[in-house]
């Protein structure tokens, strides 16, 4: 069966499309077309042959095993428990640096000339794994930025003469260079 709404593949059982959410409503049932003649099924039954359902206790519940029929098809791996390894001593390299060591060097980083000799020497004198990557990654933004300066720089002087056009044409002012 199809939805009207979307075309996509549902169940008989489907009450609401499981692709759009449309409801799916149901089709009109078709009369069935029988015979004149109603014919009623005469199969006789004896009620003697049928057994009387008997009441289970408790006890004779908990002593049948559930079926797993189902789950005997389905293969599984058995499971271990890793054990961590006992944590031994931390070497120095390792050691973590503290939050005050951070704060003095994002301070002296962020001044130009200063913090470039800061992280320079770190680097090159540091034992911790982590204040050595902390500062080659702060050169690496030093480097960055100091980059940008000189491009900036350079593009200042280049188109001096332009802006000092526009600003003296707009605004009365001139930027004279200090040279």
């Amino acid at each position: 069966m199809n939805c009207k709404s979307c075309g996509a593949e549902i169940t008989e059982q489907a009450t609401f499309c499981t692709n759009c959410g449309t409801k799916i409503e149901e089709p009109a049932a078709i009369p069935l077309t029988e015979d004149k003649e109603d014919k009623e099924l005469d199969i006789p039954v004896d009620l003697e042959e049928i057994p009387e359902a008997k009441e289970e206790t408790p006890e004779e519940k908990q002593e049948q095993p559930e079926s797993s029929a189902a789950f005997t098809d389905v293969p599984y791996a058995p499971y271990t428990v890793a054990v961590a390894p006992p944590a031994g001593p931390v070497s120095p390299e390792n050691k973590p640096v503290s939050t005050a060591v951070f704060f003095w060097l994002l301070l002296f980083s962020s001044l130009p000339v200063i913090g470039l000799f800061v992280n320079i020497i770190i680097v090159s004198r540091a034992e911790r794994v982590s204040l050595k990557n902390f500062c080659i990654a702060m050169l690496i933004w030093q480097c960055i930025f100091l980059f940008l300066l000189l491009v900036g720089l350079v593009l200042g002087i280049i188109y001096l003469d332009y802006v000092n056009d526009f600003l003296s044409r707009y605004f009365d002012i001139m930027i004279l260079p200090q040279f």
